[in-house]
């Protein structure tokens, strides 16, 4: 009766595995063991939580031997929302498709809370068609304990280390998943209070909830304020004008054609300072919607209603689509600005516009934010005919291990 009433006491933490596509038995067996693994690890490392780990086959979300990250994070986010996990991981044989690295064995996004586990690489049988039945379940449990360690590492803001022994090693060959078990004092702290974060009460479940939708999203943002700036921060949308070439390169070709044309200047320095700085602000809010919406960013309401996880998603998705647009924005301001006062002269810009005699300063600076601001529309523009499963990856996805 003890046991049960301190199982009663203790905040309840759930992680749901989702078997996504066909495993073989094998495959499936390993999958078990490190489930099993699993929870006697995190027991032993924090056992004032009471830990659940339910486990969904869904055979039918995979057909292919490679699968888009993106697409599985959204069916993994769809499992999520309708069982109301904490967080999920995703395990199937298929490989990932991947952006940033040659190969990835798992996929983590913080935005999301979730994480992607491929059993492609790391089965013995991949380089080794001769070993034994039992060998590979043995090595591909610990390696998909270790990977699942990795990611809720990931997903707890931890960063790489580069001890081998090490659950947050930067990974370079599937091998060193054979010895990545420990953890530091440090680590285990930051991992027990994100797990304390986790583990509390979610609003929907809570006596004087704001009923109105917008009461509650502000609510729910005040109160994962935290969560919401780590998914930002890993997300690193300042680097969205690398990484997506065609929103960068609409903006550029734009704002090219812009400072070569005399009726552009004049357009930009007969407006008021107000005006330039208005105009700024809607082009990044009108960008920011258009891109989320165009992309399909946002995750759809559910059939049971508001929850406080789809809301930190969706306010996490917005926030890394506007650091975008706003880091866009600053870029081609200051390439505007610099290139102006070089290139183009006072009195090129004077005998351009028609109601000023004199150039200034502020000639040049409303100039750039008219011009930036014209130039992200355009770039918006161009960003939507990103192939939406990068665009998506660009957002969602923090880690390619």
């Amino acid at each position: 009766w003890e046991s049960c009433w301190m199982n009663d006491e203790r905040s309840r933490i759930e992680i749901g595995w989702v078997i996504a596509g066909q495993l073989d038995e094998a495959d499936y067996q390993a999958v078990k063991e490190a489930h099993d693994q699993l929870t006697t690890v995190l027991s032993d490392w924090f056992p004032e939580f009471s830990w659940h780990m339910p486990m969904v086959r869904r055979p039918e979300l995979v057909t292919g031997a490679r699968e888009e990250p993106v697409v599985l994070l959204d069916r993994g986010r769809d499992e999520r929302a309708t069982h109301h996990w904490d967080f999920a991981l995703v395990v199937t044989q298929a490989d990932f498709i991947t952006h940033y690295k040659p190969f990835a064995v798992a996929i983590v996004s913080r935005g999301l809370d979730l994480g992607l586990i491929s059993t492609s690489r790391i089965d013995p049988a991949s380089y080794d068609e001769d070993v034994a039945h039992d060998v590979r379940i043995k090595d591909m449990g610990g390696r998909i304990e270790s990977l699942a360690l990795h990611v809720l590492g990931h997903l707890a803001g931890l960063h790489h280390v580069e001890h081998t022994d090490n659950i947050m090693l930067d990974l370079r060959d599937v091998s060193e998943l054979d010895h990545m078990n420990g953890i530091r004092e440090n680590q285990k702290a930051t991992l027990g209070n994100w797990l304390r974060q986790i583990a509390d009460t979610r609003l929907e479940e809570v006596e004087g909830t704001p009923a109105t939708w917008l009461g509650f999203y502000v609510r729910s943002a005040v109160l994962n304020r935290h969560e919401v700036y780590d998914a930002v921060w890993q997300a690193r949308p300042w680097e969205y004008p690398r990484r997506l070439g065609r929103l960068t390169t609409a903006a550029v070709s734009a704002i090219t054609v812009f400072m070569l044309t005399a009726e552009a200047w004049d357009f930009a320095i007969s407006q008021s300072a107000k005006m330039t700085v208005m105009l700024s602000l809607v082009a990044i809010a009108m960008t920011t919607m258009f891109i989320s919406r165009r992309q399909q960013l946002f995750v759809r309401r559910h059939r049971r209603g508001l929850s406080e996880q789809r809301v930190v998603a969706n306010v996490s998705t917005a926030c890394i689509v506007l650091c975008g647009m706003v880091t866009t924005y600053v870029l081609m301001f200051a390439a505007i600005l610099l290139t102006g006062s070089l290139l183009f002269p006072e009195d090129l810009v004077v005998a351009w516009s028609h109601s000023h005699e004199v150039a200034t300063w502020s000639d040049y600076l409303r100039f750039s934010g008219i011009a930036a601001s014209l130039g992200l529309v355009i770039g918006a523009l161009g960003a939507s005919f990103e192939e939406q499963h990068h665009f998506r990856h660009v957002t969602f996805v923090d880690e390619e291990t």
